[in-house]
């Protein structure tokens, strides 16, 4: 019996000859993070694989992967634009003011003077208070 690539067009004497074929050639994108039997057809879905996936914290930004969310999420926050409440990237530090700023759910903790999200209403009254910004 022998085994067939459909996406390479070709035959092998093995099954072992065809599973080393699988993981070394450059037309296939295999998982390499708990999904081994994942061949995907292009790169680009293999990352929107690892993207989507809750198994794989990875940052689609960096290429990087994580050993769990909260350590994704530590990376988030240090490096990008990220919006913590809402669990969004976003490109930019324009692109989250204009998030914050534009969002009714933080419309009462954002100071868009600052670009600084508060986690309480009152955080954000006693900030315009002891700003100097907010003082005539």
């Amino acid at each position: 019996m022998t085994d067939h690539c459909d996406r390479c067009n070709r035959y092998f004497s093995s099954r072992s000859a065809y599973n080393q074929h699988i993981r070394y050639s450059s037309n296939h994108w295999k998982c390499q993070h708990g999904h081994p039997e994942a061949d995907f057809k292009s790169l680009r879905a293999l990352k929107e694989h690892y993207v989507q996936s809750p198994h794989h914290p990875c940052c689609q930004y960096c290429n990087v992967h994580f050993n769990s969310p909260l350590v994704l999420q530590d990376h988030y926050e240090e490096y990008h634009a990220y919006c913590s409440s809402c669990n969004k990237v976003f490109k930019n530090d324009f692109g989250l003011h204009e998030h914050n700023r534009q969002k009714p759910e933080h419309a009462d903790l954002y100071c868009i003077a600052c670009r600084k999200l508060f986690q309480t209403p009152n955080g954000l009254r006693s900030h315009k208070l002891n700003s100097r910004k907010y003082q005539t």
